[in-house]
């Protein structure tokens, strides 16, 4: 289900319970990691067994993942599972190139703040000032008493629109980085502008980092590749990230292979992004690792090299990286969506300054990433990420009918069939070949996904007769009477 899976959002994923989970010991902690995967949702009185790796990238058509964990300034342990694809037999490993799709933006960030140390850029001045006239961020009424600036593009609060991107298939045209700011043809994307008062919320806009794209460019004369690998992926030991759109021909044999989420090849392998600092970044877990390192590393004072402390304390407030407090701790980190591609990594800026990376070359992917990172919390004692306790309410089949239907969203043009099968409602998009998703009632015309936590809400009129369901508070589906 292509553009279904493609809603579970780009931050790094949190599914943070109530629940305390006690640390385990093994004596191998890679193995214990490997077969403790449990779900996002765990019903009382319903005793759940550990998973085991293979067997979730199996139930979840998942080819590969790849997964690094590091603690202390080190890289404790790096390994692959699964296939570059389904039609090939070479095996994963900690060397395999991976999309990082919405990493590419916290590292960008990483750019942006070198140039803010060498007095190049300001933060919180007007963009404006550090473009050039083939395009600047289109004046209108939301700028008239707030500025765009830097550190609001960088946090998500410019206002500015266009989520994410969903790049462009081997053989379609390719569109210049000031197409794609214009939304003109070959760009499949619509112009980029302010489309909210900047500061006014925060809102995920893909078309900001962009826009952060454009200024790195103009103000370093240099192409955004280039100045990101000699300023930032070069000196912090970051050998294997390229942004490289599309992908140099001697680096193609390295690189995973996108799948759909019913198994299949994304066609031509990926998409390719010419959105750079937003979706463009090829790279390993065991250098995302590196780079997360780095920033505890200057977080603590440890060292300087590609930043300064200050640098790295403004980035961890959000000004690149997504941060969230946990007990008193700092975590930052990134999720990443692209076509085929999922990924996540997450790390504590104090204490042990432990963390992980995981990519994987599925749609599905981030349901397995979240139960590998329970895992992982389980095994070295984060008390993180821990599964949600629910009470599940039993209903008959024949009452399960009740919210079975075809339903419809017109701004995804997406249409989903919900069937009543035993306990539970399987969900599923019309028109793709992906495997069905169990949703569980919980009470008050609500259901769960266990895997996911993902959650449907269905509303009734005043005559009790059903209208549609909401996803996860965020989507909102019509019934089509039948």
């Amino acid at each position: 289900m292509k553009n279904w899976t493609f809603l579970l959002g780009l931050f790094f994923l949190v599914a943070c319970g109530s629940s305390v989970e006690e640390k385990i010991s093994y004596a191998d902690p890679i193995e214990a990691v490997e077969n403790n995967l449990i779900p996002s949702v765990v019903f009382e009185g319903e005793a759940v067994e550990p998973m085991n790796i293979l067997e979730r990238m199996e139930y979840y058509k998942v080819p590969g993942v790849s997964i690094v964990f590091f603690r202390n300034d080190s890289i404790e342990w790096a390994k692959g599972y699964g296939f570059y694809s389904y039609e090939s037999s070479r095996r994963i490993d900690p060397y395999t190139l991976f999309q990082a799709a919405s990493i590419s933006k916290p590292v960008a960030a990483a750019g942006v703040m070198k140039l803010v140390q060498t007095n190049q850029l300001d933060l919180d001045e007007q963009v404006n000032t550090y473009l050039k006239k083939d395009w600047k961020v289109p004046m209108n009424d939301f700028q008239k008493e707030e500025a765009v600036t830097l550190r609001r593009l960088l946090s998500h609060r410019a206002g500015v629109n266009v989520h994410g991107f969903p790049g462009y298939e081997e053989g379609e045209d390719f569109p210049t980085l000031v197409q794609v700011l214009n939304g003109v043809s070959p760009a499949n994307t619509e112009k980029i502008e302010v489309t909210n008062t900047p500061g006014a919320e925060k809102k995920y806009s893909g078309g900001g980092y962009t826009i952060v794209q454009k200024i790195i460019e103009d103000v370093t004369g240099q192409p955004f590749s280039d100045y990101m690998r000699n300023q930032v992926l070069a000196p912090m030991g970051m050998a294997n990230s390229f942004y490289s759109q599309p992908l140099a021909p001697a680096l193609v044999h390295a690189a995973a292979i996108g799948h759909r989420a019913d198994g299949s090849l994304v066609q031509g392998k990926w998409h390719h992004y010419p959105e750079f600092a937003a979706a463009g970044l090829w790279t390993t877990p065991t250098d995302l690792a590196l780079y997360a390192m780095n920033l505890q590393q200057i977080y603590k004072g440890q060292m300087v090299k590609v930043l300064t402390k200050n640098s790295v304390q403004e980035m961890l407030t959000g000004v690149g990286p997504m941060v969230m407090d946990r007990d008193n701790r700092l975590v930052f980190g990134h999720g990443g969506a692209n076509e085929g591609f999922r990924a996540d990594w997450m790390a504590f800026a104090d204490g042990d300054q432990a963390g992980c990376v995981i990519m994987t070359n599925s749609d599905n992917g981030n349901a397995l990433i979240n139960e590998v990172k329970r895992s992982l919390s389980k095994v070295y004692g984060w008390n993180y990420f821990n599964p949600i306790n629910l009470n599940k309410i039993e209903l008959a089949e024949e009452q399960l009918k009740a919210y079975a239907g075809r339903y419809y969203n017109e701004s995804l043009q997406m249409q989903i069939l919900i069937e009543a099968k035993g306990d539970h409602l399987l969900l599923y998009e019309i028109g793709e070949e992906a495997q069905k998703e169990r949703y569980y009632f919980i009470g008050e015309h609500e259901f769960v996904r266990t895997e996911t936590n993902e959650r449907l809400k269905f509303n009734f009129g005043e005559a009790n007769e059903l209208k549609g369901f909401t996803y996860d508070d965020r989507y909102s589906f019509q019934l089509i009477k039948q």
